[in-house]
């Protein structure tokens, strides 16, 4: 509702509530000397239950001289649960059953996430500037529980060296300031942004044995640099400098031990450090549409699950493996063929640099690759039309990591129903069934092949319908940026 001419309150709610089912059967054959000592046929399975609610109380301040006032008020809650049973049975050559294990593991997540937001800004006469600033302050409390046991001969023992309770907490206080201007064909900005964190993780076992990781904190300066040069009324030139950080996951610091199977585990990493990145790039743009993008970035603390070999058993952890230097080029724009078929597309090339050390040696590789989006819609009557689109991404390496392509080809058709208030769709998604996800490893001690497939390809039936209030400002549609670090489901 509207207090005055000149402000305004708003609160936002949004909720959502969850569960997946799901197996994962697997097959592992054990070989000595070319020939096949045991099978391990294993079944996971998990039951997944996901609650997450936010409300956003906001208050914006406007007066006829342009100097606004914007403040949000945030609470998001997120409660994950998943109770795993691993069952695995063991064969003899022969196929014949001999022995079977039983281990479980019930893990439960709770976030509450608590933020606080002012922005404000006004115009500056005498300079023909603008000024913003403001100020956010971040409060996250994560509480984690894993209880894992073990089957004995006769009941379930509890596993001491995986159960664990983890308690984090992370405050973050930030301040920034811009100022922008614009002078006949020239418009330039500066800007800066301090943050100061406070980080604080305790892990307890059922010993009562207590680590506190991690336990640290740090003020970072976060520079930034805008020019652009109108060259004619219809061609724009740009150049940008910024410095971000990367924040990991909540979960990714759980140091909590979780298993696919009696040979491979995850592991949250507690000492992950968020990852920096310097980016610059030049833009050409023509009428605000047709665009050319050149770009560098530099991302040292770049992250990388690793794999380490404990035993017979491989251990999966995300760790700090060094930097990343990325070069890239993007060329994306919409086509209009005719009055009803238009298009439109983005082609990215890269080369990617790794640079680091790993447990099983150092790392230096160069690679390059290309992405594309594709689509294209066409009207076929006045309520009916039709869209064909497709993705794809080049095999590439990321870190350590040879990926194969994959891409998807995907149809579909819809029609507007009461009055455009309304819509049902059909689309048949990835013709071609090529969303697949297969990766090679050699690197030190480590060779071997991780190949998944899902059900990618398939018929999906939409419909959507816009009742009560339907066109919402930028600022109502502004939700908690701090809680896209909450995955939905994870095994840490």
């Amino acid at each position: 509702f509207y207090k005055s001419k000149t402000s305004s309150f708003g609160l936002l709610f949004n909720g959502l509530y969850g569960r997946n089912p799901f197996n994962s059967p697997g097959s592992t054959t054990v070989s000595s000397n070319g020939s096949i000592d045991s099978t391990l046929q294993t079944s996971n399975n998990n039951y997944y239950k996901n609650a997450r609610n936010a409300l956003n109380l906001n208050y914006t301040f406007e007066d006829s001289t342009g100097h606004r006032l914007e403040a949000n008020a945030d609470y998001t809650g997120f409660q994950n649960s998943n109770r795993m049973s691993l069952n695995t049975l063991y064969l003899n050559p022969l196929n014949e059953p001999y022995a079977s294990t039983d281990e479980r593991q019930f893990l439960q997540t709770n976030i509450r996430l608590y933020t606080l937001k002012a922005d404000y800004s006004r115009p500056i006469k005498q300079w023909k500037a603008a000024m913003e600033a403001g100020w956010k302050s971040t409060w996250v409390e994560t509480m984690n529980d894993l209880a894992a046991a073990i089957a004995t001969a006769n009941s379930m023992k509890p596993d001491t060296a995986r159960s664990n309770n983890f308690q984090y907490r992370e405050t973050i206080q930030a301040a920034y300031i811009n100022i922008k201007r614009t002078q006949h064909a020239i418009e330039w900005q500066l800007g800066l942004r301090a943050e100061y964190s406070a980080l604080k993780g305790i892990s307890t076992d059922l010993r009562g044995n207590k680590i506190s990781q991690p336990d640290t904190t740090y003020l970072r300066l976060f520079p930034s640099a805008f020019l652009s040069y109108r060259l004619s009324k219809k061609m724009t030139l740009s150049a940008a400098y910024s410095q971000r950080i990367n924040r990991p996951d909540y979960q990714a610091l759980n140091p909590f031990e979780t298993i696919t199977d009696l040979y491979s585990s995850q592991k949250g990493n507690p000492s992950l450090r968020p990852a920096f990145s310097q980016n610059a790039e030049i833009k050409l743009l023509y009428k605000y549409a047709t665009g050319v993008t050149i770009g560098y970035n530099h991302t040292r603390n770049f992250s990388q699950s690793v794999n380490r070999q404990i035993g017979p058993a491989t251990q999966s952890m995300l760790e700090n493996i060094g930097s990343l230097d990325n070069w890239f080029i993007n060329v994306s724009s919409p086509v209009q063929f005719s009055k009803d078929w238009q298009a439109y597309f983005s082609v990215t090339g890269f080369i990617n640099h790794y640079r680091g050390v790993l447990p099983q040696g150092r790392l230096n590789n160069k690679v390059t690759g290309l992405n594309y989006y594709l689509q294209q819609t066409i009207k076929i009557s006045g309520t009916w039309t039709g869209q064909l689109s497709s993705w794809f991404n080049s095999g590439t390496t990321e870190g350590i990591y040879k990926s194969k392509w994959l891409g998807s080809l995907d149809l579909g058709v819809k029609k507007t129903i009461w009055k455009q208030k309304g819509s049902v769709g059909l689309g048949w998604i990835d013709i071609a069934n090529t969303q697949r996800w297969k990766q090679t490893v050699n690197f030190g001690e480590q060779d071997y092949v991780q190949y998944r497939k899902w059900e990618s390809r398939g018929l999906r039936l939409q419909f959507s319908w816009k009742f009560g209030k339907t066109t919402y400002s930028e600022k109502e549609r502004t939700g908690n940026t701090d809680a896209n670090r909450i995955r939905e489901k994870s095994s840490n």
